[in-house]
């Protein structure tokens, strides 16, 4: 059976429009279908995902924390590595939409990550990926406050930890 959605209060998503990054960790290794990027391996290891929602990201990121629940479909790409995939990290931003690429290119740039999936998450514009991964776990080269950092400046920002 599936897991409910985490009780989580209303102070813990601040603002309901926004960027996000998740960080989502798989114990073991995967091989999954994404939607019409077909079939793939996913290593184990930490996955970090860009998304946004310019309304409704308190619920976009309940479903996130939602996982294998009875009548949730894939929508996103997300979707699919999330019911095998345990969110331990959300940084929010209540940045617009193109911060969404930004923060990507931003994680395109850190040295430790790699693409995993060519197209995930980014089908609705022209970046590589929204989706990077980290061989392991959370190593010291990237951590929490590094990818916090890689947020949008002046604009209001939360954290949530599921550890």
């Amino acid at each position: 059976m599936g897991e409910s959605a985490p009780s989580l209060p209303a102070k813990t998503f601040p603002f309901n429009r926004g960027i996000y990054l998740l960080a989502a960790e798989l114990r073991r290794d995967y091989r999954l279908r994404i939607g019409r990027l077909g079939k793939h391996l996913f290593p184990q290891g930490c996955y970090l995902y860009v998304g946004s929602a310019q309304r409704n990201l308190r619920q976009r990121l309940t479903r996130h924390l939602t996982r294998k629940s009875p009548g949730k479909k894939p929508h996103w790409h997300v979707d699919y590595l999330l019911a095998h995939a345990r969110v331990k990290h959300i940084w929010g931003f209540d940045a617009p939409k193109e911060w969404e690429c930004r923060l990507g290119r931003r994680l395109a740039g850190v040295s430790g990550l790699e693409t995993p999936l060519k197209r995930f998450g980014s089908s609705d514009c022209h970046c590589n990926t929204h989706l990077y991964y980290m061989p392991g776990d959370e190593s010291p080269a990237v951590s929490i406050t590094t990818l916090g950092a890689l947020g949008p400046d002046g604009y209001p920002s939360f954290y949530y930890g599921n550890a």
